[in-house]
């Protein structure tokens, strides 16, 4: 066993304790004595090597120098050593053997650094390597503390009441006992926070605690009190040239230790515009597109956000009514006047067409599986529990295909938010497993003791089949029909003439469900292989440059790869297909699907698919 020391100039400094096998051990002293030379000169005439490795990396002081407080030294003397006449002259200093550590010659001339080799006959020297000895941090660093007004108190969730209001620090902290300090005396007024007066005993460092940029108002803090000298209170380290500014923010932008970004945007705006009515070419008469029904929802959502009164709406419109029209809008007008907006979809298809869309399992921490008593998993003070917080809007699409459990268990974390759900109770309802038509009616959220809370807002009119679009609309609707029609008869656009390459899976059952198990023993790789399952690929994946291809799983949602995305493939490699996107507002993006740890490709050739003909 061994432990590995740094020293002060960062060189490694090792204890290593070795322990002799029985039939090894040495039975006699001079057996030992063979082994570690106990810190004896050798000769320079015999061996001229040994006696220079001796000078150069085994002395040890001269020690008597220093007198009795050598620390080398026990009780006012040294170690003796034996007297063979030997010396050695070291930095015009003589040395003998009292100055020599025991050490093996083998090892000194193997190694050529220092080595010191002692015998133990007990557990004494297993304290240096089970407990190495701090030798103490020089100088002493103070952590110091700081905090927003009211946020010094921390407790635990299970403590009382009584027990909290009981610690001393709920009257103060280190930080506003340093400001009460600044008020009484006039020489603390000219030191800052870390340069504030040092102990009467011995040295300490004043460090402030490191903050993230991303915590906001604290990190604008701590960067003023590394320059302000001697506030007096928060609203004191606030004011610059005698002027309060309402935030650290911009008080740290008025003492000129950050650059503005207002000024970034007056240097570069110019060039900034010249691609904005490009991007937005397509969505510059949407206004106009709006019908009655569009302006009157949309009127009364945004009427409630800006009341700040909470609401919950459902939106119930087929497909073609433009759903996602309307929550473009919203989110637009409402992200305009600083407003945050919640985007989730229960399928991460409907997701990507959404702006910053989520699925709703994953940004809400709904549990599965979820229960009539279940509650989302966000701890309280987390980051996600304060975006909730601030939003004002949540939208949630595609809500019907949900289990009710999951609308209330996430009902508690959206107190007095505007929560608007949409969908059409037409296309997949919840799934049960082996559930009756009974059981799938009454898992749907309109059975829900939250329903009758919804307001109903309806979409009616389809607007696929107004007449006055424009010519290449009209076209690419025509296409899009030829598509379909070709697709039902089994036609596909032309012949892909290409080689194939053909990719074979590795199946094997998990080691932990082999555990006492006859029944997974015997399952041989060849049944495994001949396994065709919904959701995983198959055992023999065939492809070709050119074909269609759906992904089966979730890899980047970011990027458009999720479960269900098509694509077409545009390279084969042994480890990673290349393909470009098909669907989505990811269209085009060539992308990388790599092999996944269940040794197959995520893929499924995908020249048709059944869909539900109520989708929109």
């Amino acid at each position: 066993m061994y432990t590995t020391e740094f020293q002060k100039l960062g060189l490694p400094h090792v204890h290593l304790l070795l322990f002799l096998h029985p039939n090894n051990k040495y039975p006699s002293p001079d057996d030992i004595d063979h082994i570690i030379s106990s810190g004896e000169i050798p000769s320079h005439e015999d061996d001229p090597e040994l006696y220079r490795l001796v000078q150069n990396h085994v002395v040890h002081g001269p020690c008597e120098n220093l007198g009795r407080g050598s620390p080398c030294m026990k009780e006012g003397k040294f170690h003796r050593r034996r007297d063979n006449g030997k010396t050695i002259s070291k930095n015009g200093v003589i040395i003998d053997n009292k100055n020599v550590v025991p050490y093996n010659p083998k090892l000194l001339r193997n190694f050529q650094a220092h080595i010191n080799i002692k015998e133990y006959l007990d557990c004494n020297y297993l304290e240096n390597l089970c407990f190495p000895r701090f030798m103490g941090q020089k100088p002493t660093v103070e952590r110091l503390c700081f905090h927003l007004p009211g946020k010094h108190v921390f407790y635990q969730d299970h403590e009382k009441i009584d027990d909290v209001l009981s610690k001393p620090s709920i009257f103060e902290s280190m930080f506003t006992s340093w400001m009460d300090t600044n008020k009484s005396f006039a020489e603390a007024r000219n030191l800052t926070y870390a340069e504030f007066k040092h102990r009467k005993k011995g040295y300490t460092i004043g460090r402030l605690i490191r903050v993230s940029p991303i915590v906001g108002e604290l990190f604008y803090m701590r960067m003023m009190l590394t320059a302000c000298k001697g506030p007096t209170s928060l609203e004191d380290l606030r004011t610059i040239a005698n002027v309060q500014y309402p935030t650290y923010r911009e008080t740290c932008f008025a003492m000129g230790s950050m650059n503005k970004p207002e000024e970034v945007w007056r240097q570069t705006w110019h060039w900034l515009v010249d691609g904005i009515e490009y991007h937005l070419r397509k969505s510059i008469g949407d206004a106009d597109e709006s019908n009655y029904q569009q302006t009157l929802i949309f009127n009364k959502i945004i009427q409630a956000v800006n009341k700040q009164e909470g609401g919950m709406f459902f939106l119930y419109g087929y497909g073609g009514t433009r759903k996602t029209f309307i929550w473009k809008k919203l989110v637009s007008s409402s992200r305009e006047d600083k407003k945050i907006v919640l985007m989730v979809a229960s399928r991460s298809i409907a997701s990507l067409l959404l702006s910053g869309g989520r699925i709703a399992h994953s940004k809400f921490k709904i549990l599965v599986p979820t229960f009539e008593d279940s509650t989302c998993n966000i701890h309280q003070g987390s980051e996600l529990a304060k975006l909730l917080n601030e939003a004002s809007l949540v939208i949630w699409d595609e809500a019907p295909m949900t289990h009710k459990f999951y609308r209330s268990s996430s009902d508690t974390i959206f107190g007095g938010k505007v929560i608007v759900l949409d969908g059409d109770f037409r296309q997949i309802l919840p799934i049960i497993p082996r559930g009756s038509h009974s059981d799938i009616v009454h898992a749907t959220i309109n059975s829900s003791y939250l329903w009758n809370d919804h307001q109903v807002l309806i979409l009616s009119k389809n607007m696929r089949l107004e007449s006055n679009m424009q010519a290449a609309e009209r076209k690419e609707i025509a296409i899009f029909a030829y598509w379909i029609l070709d697709t039902g008869d089994g036609i596909i656009g032309h012949p892909n003439n290409g080689e194939h390459i053909e990719y074979l899976s590795s199946d094997s059952v998990e080691k932990s469900e082999t555990i006492d198990s006859y029944h997974f023993s015997s399952l041989t790789t060849k049944f495994l292989n001949s396994l065709i399952t919904s959701g995983l690929p198959n055992h023999s994946i065939k492809l070709k440059v050119g074909s269609p291809i759906m992904l089966l799983r979730n890899l980047d949602q970011s990027e458009g790869l999720c479960n269900r995305t098509r694509l077409i493939v545009t390279r084969l490699a042994n480890h990673v297909i290349v393909a470009k996107i098909i669907f989505g507002k990811n269209i085009g993006n060539k992308v990388y699907i790599p092999r996944m740890s269940m040794r197959q490709f995520p893929v499924m050739i995908s020249y048709a698919m059944t869909i539900n003909k109520s989708q929109g």
